[in-house]
């Protein structure tokens, strides 16, 4: 039987008196004595809440329309019953209610994926390749600063300084030239800073940060020449450019979504990368390919620098303290046996001479 109702198409506030009616799978809305308002399937009619004492009885079509039908009788929803079975269903299924989040939410998260692990490393890359050298220097230089605050106080209580010392620097500045000569990235600057932590590190705009943990530790001058060809390696390739173009990058995105875009944050989060070994499997095989062709050129046994890597390992494992490039990849071990498969310069020498040697060993303890 037809049941009276008040029909809202949801466009407009005007309300229309309707007649209800089932014509099999369709609920038929018919203005009264004119036209077919509507056909709602009658599988999607379903109250907009449950119906209690003195509440007029609303209905709806699914969950997304806004057109909203209201029973004259409330006693009328007896007829609606029997042929709607989704009546009593007032709010939508957890899934369906769920899905445009989970489905926006995916593609927020894919796409954020997509910004930091592609196109961000991607636009670093181009950057740091035509960024001017002046500008290069001029961040290395901040970096610099800030690696230095970050080590805090070495052991001894003695806060973290520059270690001085001319003859151990003029033995640094030139085994780090005639490293670097092939290459033609010279003048780099090569500073050591007073610090137990053995580690070491280039930096944007051609600079090197060597840290006293590490000359402790190295027996003999070529171990030191190892690393620092190594590092020479990653200034050739720009890597450190590289890596603080997509620190920056990241840092400017995060600090837009959580209000701190400062230059600090982002330097201060440059030199925590760098301090933990920042670079990639490839960048690190790139710079230890250069490293080994360095040492050889110079007439260096690279095996020294294997040793070296060995017996690091061995003493500090993977505790924070331990060199970056030994920290995650590629493993040691492969490094290792990389290096021990290089030739071995006939009547391979040493860098330094034992008085440049003895000289680089006082630097921080003048």
């Amino acid at each position: 039987m037809p049941v009276a109702a008040i029909y809202n198409d949801g466009r407009e506030a005007r309300d229309h008196p309707v007649t209800l009616a089932f014509d099999g799978t369709d609920l038929v809305i018919t203005f009264e004595g004119g036209p077919v308002a509507d056909h709602w399937p009658a599988a999607e009619v379903h109250l907009t809440e449950r119906p209690g004492h003195g509440r007029p009885v609303r209905l709806r079509r699914g969950h997304d329309g806004a057109e909203r039908l209201t029973l004259a009788d409330a006693a009328d929803l007896r007829h609606l019953t029997p042929h709607c079975p989704a009546l009593m269903r007032t709010a939508p299924s957890g899934w369906r209610r769920w899905r445009p989040v989970l489905l926006w939410g995916s593609a927020a998260v894919a796409s954020v994926v997509l910004l930091f692990t592609v196109l961000i490393p991607v636009l670093a890359g181009r950057i740091a390749a035509a960024i001017p050298a002046s500008l290069e220097a001029e961040i290395g230089e901040r970096v610099e600063r800030q690696i230095i605050g970050l080590l805090g106080v070495v052991d001894d209580g003695k806060t973290v300084a520059v270690c001085t010392g001319a003859a151990g620097q003029a033995a640094l500045d030139g085994l780090v030239s005639r490293l670097s000569a092939p290459l033609g990235v010279s003048p780099i600057h090569v500073v050591v800073v007073n610090s137990g932590i053995v580690n070491a590190f280039a930096l944007p705009g051609r600079r090197i940060v060597v840290l006293r943990g590490l000359i402790d530790d190295a027996v003999n001058s070529t171990e030191l020449a190892g690393v620092l060809a190594h590092e020479i390696g990653h200034l050739d390739r720009r890597h450190p450019t590289r890596v603080t173009i997509e620190n920056a990058g990241s840092a400017l995105l995060v600090g837009l979504l959580l209000g701190d875009v400062t230059g600090g944050t982002v330097i201060a989060g440059v030199g925590k990368m760098l301090i933990g070994g920042a670079y990639s499997r490839d960048a690190e095989r790139e710079a230890d390919a250069i490293g080994i062709e360095l040492m050889i050129g110079l007439g260096l046994d690279p095996a020294e620098l294997a040793d070296f890597l060995e017996r690091i390992t061995e003493k500090h494992g993977d505790l924070p303290r331990s060199l970056s490039l030994l920290s995650t990849h590629p493993p040691t071990a492969e490094r290792v046996d990389r290096i021990r498969a290089e030739p071995r310069p006939p009547g391979a020498g040493w860098p330094l001479t034992e008085a440049e040697w003895a000289a680089v060993r006082e630097m921080c303890r003048r």
